[in-house]
């Protein structure tokens, strides 16, 4: 018993401070603009499809999983495209700035001497990832219960509704086959687990692309406002070459990462693509990071 309290106590000692920089994190003013906007993109969009289901027909109106913000199926009137234009900015916002603020501060020192540099950069990471995480996922989880308690419903869209009866059959099958359609089993049978799914992947991505910023920001001495640009720039330069990926490749590629994280996203979907670019992204921010740290062990 004495071993596990002094176990507990340890682990209570060593991660401490980074309990306490977590609240930090949940209680600055970033993370609720974020957590807020997120949210407020989301019941938008349940009630613009709550509104559009009034005087329907029942079998035109939108079921709880459709009804998502993450959603690209057959649903016209849902604001999908403004979140698709903010996410890049808005996952920045819990921690992705904070070396730039806390430099101004001159708080960084203090912390780097308590904790030393190497922890402090790589706390930092983990305060970005889960911050930018929280702020998108929460919200999203709230959408998904909100959707059910109004709309009720298991079919995804009025696509794949009238093969529903067909759900073991070979056309059903080749349509779930040409929609590309990742993790079709729970798909068809738990749409609003496969939506909490993807809730749960999209998050992961904007906490990646966070700690990317983040370890860009080292670098950034001032004019905080150029680090909402890598990210719009990688954006747009994937929907340059996702726009001409059929006359170069010889047949349709998805290149828009975003795309991958969102249910019934487009077609033309490589997984080999997506990794090795999630890759990519993990090893530069990895890459900046560590270097940042000799810099400042050396100086």
């Amino acid at each position: 018993m004495e071993n596990n309290k002094s176990f507990l106590d340890r682990l209570y000692g060593k991660t401490r401070h980074l309990i306490v920089r977590s609240g930090v994190v949940f209680n600055g003013i970033g993370f609720w603009i974020t957590f807020t906007s997120v949210l407020l993109l989301c019941m938008t969009n349940t009630v613009i499809c709550a509104v559009r289901d009034i005087g329907c027909d029942t079998a035109l109106s939108y079921s709880a999983p459709e009804a998502f913000l993450l959603y690209m199926g057959d649903v016209e009137g849902n604001i999908g495209a403004v979140f698709d234009f903010l996410y890049i900015f808005l996952l920045l916002l819990p921690f992705s700035l904070s070396y730039v603020n806390e430099r101004k501060k001159n708080t960084m020192c203090i912390i780097q001497i308590r904790r030393g540099i190497r922890r402090y950069y790589y706390e930092n990471l983990f305060l970005c990832f889960l911050g930018s995480f929280t702020a998108f996922f929460i919200p999203f989880v709230i959408q998904i219960g909100v959707n059910q308690l109004i709309f009720g419903g298991e079919f995804m869209d009025s696509f794949t509704y009238m093969w529903q009866g067909d759900i073991s059959g070979d056309r059903y099958g080749e349509i779930l086959y040409t929609r590309a359609i990742p993790f079709k089993w729970l798909f068809i049978n738990h749409p609003q687990m496969y939506n909490l799914l993807f809730a749960f992947l999209f998050s992961c991505m904007c906490a990646v692309f966070a700690m990317l910023v983040y370890a860009i920001s080292l670098y950034v001495k001032r004019y905080a406002i150029v680090l909402l640009l890598p990210l719009f720039l990688i954006v747009q330069l994937q929907g340059k070459i996702d726009a001409v990926s059929e006359e170069l490749f010889g047949k349709y590629i998805e290149f828009e990462t975003v795309h991958y994280f969102m249910v019934m996203g487009s077609r033309g979907q490589c997984i080999w693509y997506l990794a090795g670019f999630m890759i990519v992204v993990l090893a530069v921010t990895y890459y900046l990071t560590e270097k940042k740290c000799c810099m400042d062990q050396i100086n």
